[in-house]
């Protein structure tokens, strides 16, 4: 109960945070923090986003998770798929505990769009993760939210939410 709670503040927040409400005009005479993105901003989320997948793909074949744990230095929160909320903490003990349980890991990630509004960004993409773990072959087909900040000039990874794919043929959704 409290997943979808928090789920639904987050969608609210996110719905406010890009609706089209009234324009303002500020004075001339004060200066605004906001920046104003530009499309070297979206490429720049997009490839951030990229370079995690990648980096995750390449700690399950050489074990060096620092490189990982940098995208997620800002992070908060990561609603995983399955299991509860996690902070950057638990991202980094689950990962140590499947790092020797994980023969092979294939990750692609799909188109990825990105709506901006000054200094926070949503990216959203389907991730596909293919791997063998404990000796059993998996595939999972993500929907994955990024919520990003900019922080001294750089955008950050500070919240992540993956839910599970369903489709016709595939498993029903839980209470289904």
């Amino acid at each position: 109960m409290k997943r979808t709670a928090a789920a639904r503040l987050c969608a609210l927040a996110l719905a406010m945070a890009f609706s089209a409400g009234p324009a303002t005009v500020t004075p001339a005479a004060e200066t605004s923090t906001r920046t104003v993105p530009t499309d070297g901003d979206a490429k720049a989320i997009r490839a951030l986003v990229r370079g995690l997948h990648e980096e995750i793909g390449r700690f399950f074949s050489s074990g060096k998770l620092e490189p990982v744990m940098e995208y997620y230095r800002a992070l908060r929160t990561y609603y995983p798929p399955y299991g509860e909320p996690q902070n950057a903490a638990a991202v980094r003990e689950r990962l140590l505990s499947h790092a020797p349980r994980v023969q092979s890991f294939r990750t692609q990630v799909g188109p990825i769009q990105v709506h901006i509004s000054g200094d926070l960004a949503i990216a959203t993409c389907e991730v596909d993760e293919q791997y063998l773990f404990d000796g059993n072959t998996g595939n999972e087909h993500l929907l994955s939210t990024y919520v990003l900040e900019r922080r001294s000039g750089d955008w950050q990874i500070v919240h992540v939410h993956q839910s599970m794919k369903f489709s016709e043929s595939g498993p029903a959704p839980p209470g289904k």
